[in-house]
């Protein structure tokens, strides 16, 4: 289905799947960074492509940008057409609408509740409610029932601070701190462990035994490192592997590849495209396993979480 560089990937299904399905587990994943443009959305829909293979993803996308939205809602219909095939029920801000909400199907094993650009006057109520609730999106999970039909839900943000960047924080098994070369990149995944500490440390936000709600686990992974294209950037990209490959917490790395603007310009995923005549050389090949080892190394830090 994704090509043959994932062949392997069909015959752990069965018992990766059955392992959820035995004990129940649902795990929340929050994908962030406090800066925009470092490719949030990207490991967003190729994570969630990717676990689809091993159990029942739910994708949020709830970037009011509608990146993650974009690459599964148009779709060609049966006069050959591109349209777009969510409808109202789909938006992620109906929960704090209080209207009815459905997650779309868009692929096996795949469903997705979408985002526009409305979703800023739901951020902004909610930053602007006389009581600011931090858990809202924690017990409407509660209230949803989503483990009983998902075995991952996946959260793709906005790099704006507020309470709805820290309910999915709160509500999270595991955040991933999107980081890159640059300064601001790595200060914008910086940002996130900041703020998950001081989530962690806040006195308001304990449970009945006076432990603290933010539990999450947090880890880094690199995006858009560049092993071409100029001397700067592969110098910035050098500085930034010697800088973390003693510190656990950046578990994996995610190099820039044309495939990623490729399947950004025409709305799809990297394994949508991937089997494309133009992505079957050995340097594709070479570059498509070493993803699917990150993409493995970000998957077992999910389940452990």
């Amino acid at each position: 289905m994704y090509g043959y560089y994932f062949y392997n990937i069909v015959a752990q299904k069965d018992k990766h799947y059955l392992i959820f399905q035995e004990y129940n587990i649902m795990k929340v994943v929050t994908i962030t960074s406090l800066k925009g443009g470092v490719g949030k959305s990207a490991i967003a829909t190729l994570l969630a492509d990717y676990l689809a293979y091993y159990g029942r993803v739910l994708l949020i996308d709830a970037n009011r940008q509608g990146d993650t939205t974009k690459r599964f809602v148009y779709q060609e219909n049966e006069e050959g057409e591109i349209v777009n095939i969510s409808s109202d029920e789909n938006l992620f801000e109906n929960i704090f609408r209080k209207k009815p909400v459905s997650p779309l199907t868009v692929k096996d094993n795949l469903d997705l509740l979408v985002a526009t650009k409305s979703l800023k006057e739901v951020e902004d109520y909610i930053e602007h409610k006389e009581r600011k609730s931090p858990l809202i999106f924690k017990r409407w999970l509660k209230r949803s029932k989503l483990s009983e039909f998902y075995d991952y839900v996946i959260i793709d943000t906005h790099n704006s601070e507020g309470v709805l960047l820290d309910s999915f924080y709160l509500a999270s098994d595991l955040l991933i701190a999107v980081a890159g070369s640059g300064r601001d990149e790595m200060d914008g995944a910086i940002g996130v462990y900041n703020r998950a500490e001081a989530l962690k440390n806040d006195d308001n936000l304990v449970n009945d035994d006076d432990e603290p709600i933010m539990k999450a686990k947090i880890v880094f992974v690199g995006n858009l490192l560049k092993s071409g294209g100029g001397t700067h950037g592969i110098t910035a990209t050098n500085d930034y592997l010697e800088q973390t490959k003693d510190n656990d917490l950046f578990i994996t790395n995610i190099w820039e590849r044309n495939i990623f603007r490729d399947a950004s310009l025409e709305n799809k995923t990297v394994f949508d495209i991937m089997n494309r005549s133009k992505y079957r050389d050995k340097s594709f090949e070479k570059y498509f396993n070493k993803l699917k080892e990150s993409l493995e190394t970000i998957k077992n830090s999910i389940d452990l979480a």
